[in-house]
């Protein structure tokens, strides 16, 4: 077996250079993630109501109730994260549906969900992704 040829030392310095600046990159990509999620997240409390905000900050989802009457339980998240709520308070259906970029802090996918129910359910629903939910036994 072969041993890997050693670098030379403009090599080595190039590497180092290289992944110095990739760091850099990381660090300031993740300031502006931070930066975008908590933008989000002022937005989206921005449109709940009392009731909602105080659900959200305790459990990270909120209940809407669309036009139709039906009611629904968003989660923080983007996958299967819409829920249809019975009258008895069970969770009956779950959809996935998700706005692009897939790169958008949650906040901001939660609030687009939110609105897209409120006004326009028919809409939102002929796009999800929809499984029933076993009944509990």
């Amino acid at each position: 077996m072969t041993q890997p040829a050693q670098l030379s030392k403009e090599q080595l310095a190039v590497v180092k250079q290289q992944q110095a600046e990739f760091n850099k990159a990381q660090a300031e990509l993740q300031e502006k993630q931070k930066h975008a999620k908590a933008k989000a997240e002022q937005l989206l409390v921005e449109h709940l109501t009392e009731e909602q905000e105080r659900a959200w900050k305790e459990n990270r989802a909120i209940f809407v109730t669309a036009k139709s009457g039906r009611r629904f339980k968003i989660r923080e998240g983007r996958a299967g994260n819409i829920e249809e709520i019975n009258a008895e308070g069970r969770a009956i259906r779950s959809f996935c549906v998700h706005v692009e970029p897939y790169n958008v802090p949650d906040a901001d996918n939660v609030l687009a969900q939110k609105l897209a129910l409120e006004h326009n359910e028919e809409a939102l629903l002929r796009v999800a992704n929809s499984h029933p939910i076993a009944p509990y036994r």
